[in-house]
C-alpha cells in the first residue's frame, strides 16, 4: 500500500469530456479518450466511465430470424399510442401487452407509415406504403369482444366504436381471430350492425381483440409508381418513389385525392413536382420562425437537400409552391430515409458519405450550415460504410443506428451523440430502428422479429454484453523516455456483484497484464496477480447528474490500489473490460506512481 508521500506522485486521469474518438492516430489522443476497441461504454458528463445500460423485451420472443424492416410508434389524436412493426410478410401493432397481425401475406417486409388527419372521419389515420402502387389506411381501431348475434358485434366496455377509431364511412372492416368481417352501421353505439359473414359461427371468446381492417386504395397517386415512403406535411400527404424524381402531393386532409388542382392554384390543393435526382429522404420543418403564410418541407436525394415552401398569397386565397435546392456538395444528402430526424431545431441526418451530418438554419436559403458531427470518429462510420440507418432525438441524445447491410453483424450497431456534452459514445452492439413510446426509447432488431426497449437495466434482453473502455495510448509527458511504476491507483463505483477487468499494455501490446477489481459482500477487493489483498470501506452518496442513492441503485464506493510488477516501458494503453448479466461499475478516475528511468540510453539509432 503507498504511503500518503507516495500518493502525491500519481499521474491520474480524471477527465473523460473528449468522449468517443476514431479519427487521429493513437498517438495524437489525450488520455481519457475512449479510442478505436471501445464498446458498450458511456461517458457521464465528461466526468466518469461507465457501462452502458441495457435492453428489456417488449411483448413475447420471437424465434423468427427475420429482422424488422419497418416500424415506429403512432401517438393517435385519441390519446392511444400504438407502436407498429413490419418483417417477413407480416405487419403488426402493440395492444395489451402482446404483438397482434394487422394483416399479413405481403411481398415486402419494407413498411413506412405517417399519420394525417382526414375530415371525414374527425380523427387521423395512418397511411402505410410498401413499395407498391397501393396506398394503406388504417383507422387504429382497436378494441375487445363482448358477444355477437348473426349481424351484430358487441365491444366490451361502454364507449362507442367511433370512440375507439373504428371508421363509420365508406366499406369498412374489423378483424377478429383472422376473419375479417364487413359492417354497415352501428358505429354509434357499442354494436355493429349489419355485419357479414354471421360472428357467431367463430366462437369468438369474450376479450379476444377486434381491430380495424387495412382499407387499400390502388394505383395511388399514380399507376406504376412504387409508393416507398411517405411523409405529411399540414394534413397533406407526399409521397415518395426512390426511383423516380416525381414527387406527389395530396389534397388538404384528403391522402388518396391526388387530382384536385384549381388554376390558380388555391390553398390545399394537389401538387406535384420532379426534383433532380431521386428522392432519399424528407422531413416536415417546424414554422419556427412565426411565418404563418408558409409551410416548408425538406426533402433529401443523393447530393442535395431541397426546401419546398407553400406560400400563401397576401389576400390568402392562392398558394405557390416553390423549391429551392440548398448549397450542399456530392454525396452530402440523406443516405436513409429512416435515417434523418430533428435535434431540437436543426436536422441531423446519415448522409452519403457516410458521416453524421447537422443542415442548421435551413430557413434561410442563402446560408444553410452543413456540418459534419461524425468527425471525430469518421473511421468508425467509414470502415464498414452504411446502407441502412435509423435517427432518433431522445432526452437530449441523439440516437443512430447504422448498419451496412451487404457486411458482418459488426457494422450493425448504435451511436450516440451526447448533445449537452457535445461528444459520442463508443458504440453500442445493437442495432434496428429507432422510436419513442411512452416517453422511452425503443428499438426494432434488425436481426430478428423482437422490439426491445432500450436504456432499461444492465443485460441485453437477459443476457451478457461486453463492454470495453480502451484508453488513448499515454507517454505520460515524456514519449522518447523510459518511465516505470509499481503501483496503479483507480476510484469508482461498483456493484458486489460485478467483475471489472483493468488490462495494462505496455508499447503496444508487447506485453500485456491485467487484474481484477471485484466487489462482493459488501467490501471491494482488488485482486493483482502474486500480489496481497486490499479490502476498502463502502460510502453511500448521490451519484452525480442522477440524483439516484447508491444504496438505492446498488452501487458502492471504491478507492484501491493495486500493486503491478514494475517494468520499463515508453506508453502504455488501459483498458477496462466487463461481461455479465446485470454488471454495472463506474470509473471515476484512475493512474500510477510513475517515475522516468535515468539508466537507460533512450536514443534511438537509425544508423
Amino acid at each position: 500500500m503507498p504511503t500518503d508521500s507516495q500518493k502525491v506522485n500519481f499521474k491520474m486521469t480524471d477527465n473523460f469530456s473528449k468522449g468517443y474518438r476514431d479519427k487521429r492516430d493513437v498517438l495524437k489522443e489525450i488520455p481519457g479518450t475512449a479510442v478505436s476497441g471501445s464498446q458498450n461504454i458511456i461517458i457521464l458528463d465528461g466526468e466518469k466511465i461507465s457501462n452502458r445500460s441495457g435492453y428489456t423485451l417488449l411483448g413475447a420472443a420471437n424465434a423468427n430470424t427475420t429482422g424488422i424492416k419497418g416500424g415506429g410508434s403512432w401517438l393517435t389524436s385519441r390519446g392511444l399510442e400504438i407502436p407498429w412493426r413490419s418483417y417477413d410478410d407480416e405487419l403488426e401493432f402493440y395492444y395489451n401487452s402482446t404483438w397482434n397481425r394487422l394483416a399479413d401475406g405481403f411481398t415486402s417486409s419494407v413498411f413506412r407509415g405517417a399519420s394525417i388527419y382526414d375530415t371525414t372521419e374527425s380523427q387521423d389515420l395512418m397511411i402505410f406504403v410498401n413499395g407498391d402502387a397501393n396506398l394503406r389506411m388504417w383507422s387504429g381501431g382497436i378494441t375487445t369482444f363482448a358477444s355477437a348475434t348473426s349481424s351484430t358485434i358487441t365491444k366490451e366496455g361502454t364507449t362507442f366504436w367511433t370512440e375507439e377509431g373504428f371508421l363509420a364511412a365508406g366499406t369498412r372492416q374489423v378483424i377478429i381471430g383472422g376473419t375479417t368481417y364487413t359492417y354497415t352501421g352501428g358505429e354509434g353505439t357499442t354494436t355493429l350492425t349489419g355485419v357479414t359473414p354471421d360472428p357467431t359461427a367463430a366462437g369468438h371468446a369474450v376479450g379476444s381483440v377486434i381491430h380495424q381492417a387495412l382499407r387499400t386504395t390502388a394505383n395511388t397517386p399514380a399507376s406504376g409508381f412504387d409508393n416507398d415512403f411517405v411523409s405529411v406535411l399540414g394534413s397533406q400527404l407526399f409521397v415518395f418513389d426512390k426511383n423516380s424524381r416525381q414527387v406527389h402531393v395530396s389534397a388538404l386532409s384528403s391522402y388518396a385525392d391526388f387530382s384536385t388542382l384549381s388554376s390558380p392554384r388555391v390553398p390545399g390543393d394537389t401538387a406535384t413536382f420532379t426534383l433532380d435526382q431521386t428522392p432519399t429522404a424528407a422531413i416536415a420543418l417546424d414554422d419556427s420562425d412565426g411565418d404563418l403564410s408558409t409551410r416548408r418541407m425538406a426533402i433529401s436525394t443523393r447530393d442535395y437537400w431541397y426546401q419546398i415552401l407553400f406560400q400563401l398569397s397576401q389576400d390568402l386565397t392562392k398558394e405557390s409552391v416553390i423549391i429551392k435546392r440548398l448549397k450542399t456538395t456530392s454525396l452530402q444528402g440523406a443516405s436513409f430515409d429512416l435515417g434523418v430526424d430533428k435535434m431540437k431545431n436543426p436536422i441531423v441526418y446519415v448522409s452519403n458519405e457516410p458521416t453524421v451530418e447537422q443542415l442548421g438554419n435551413i430557413e434561410n436559403l442563402n446560408t444553410p450550415q452543413n456540418v459534419a458531427l461524425s468527425d471525430p470518429i469518421k473511421n468508425t462510420l467509414g470502415v464498414y460504410g452504411v446502407d441502412e440507418a435509423s435517427c432518433k432525438y431522445h432526452r437530449n441524445d441523439f440516437y443512430i443506428s447504422a448498419k451496412n447491410s451487404t457486411s458482418s453483424g459488426a457494422n450493425n450497431r448504435v451511436l450516440v451523440w451526447d448533445v449537452e456534452n457535445g461528444l459520442w459514445q463508443s458504440p453500442w452492439t445493437v442495432g434496428g430502428i429507432l422510436f419513442e413510446y411512452d416517453g422511452g426509447l425503443y428499438l426494432h432488431s434488425s436481426v430478428q422479429p423482437e422490439t426491445y426497449q432500450l436504456l432499461n437495466g444492465y443485460n441485453d434482453n437477459d443476457k451478457p454484453y461486453t463492454a470495453k473502455w480502451f484508453d488513448a495510448h499515454n507517454d505520460f509527458g515524456k514519449p522518447h523516455n523510459h518511465k516505470v511504476f509499481d503501483t496503479m491507483m483507480v476510484e469508482g463505483y461498483i456493484k458486489p456483484d460485478t467483475e471489472v477487468t483493468v488490462f495494462l499494455s505496455y508499447d503496444f501490446g508487447a506485453e500485456t497484464k491485467s487484474f481484477t477489481i471485484s466487489g462482493k459482500n459488501g467490501n471491494i477487493v482488488l485482486k493483482a496477480a502474486g500480489t496481497g489483498l486490499g479490502q476498502f470501506s463502502l460510502g453511500t452518496r448521490n451519484l452525480g447528474g442522477t440524483g439516484e442513492a447508491l444504496s438505492e441503485s446498488g452501487l458502492r464506493y471504491f478507492e484501491g490500489f493495486i500493486a503491478v510488477p514494475s517494468r520499463p516501458f515508453r506508453r502504455l494503453q488501459t483498458s477496462f473490460q466487463s461481461s455479465g448479466t446485470d454488471g454495472r461499475w463506474e470509473i471515476v478516475n484512475f493512474g500510477y506512481n510513475v517515475t522516468l528511468m535515468n539508466n537507460l540510453d533512450n536514443k534511438r539509432k537509425v544508423n
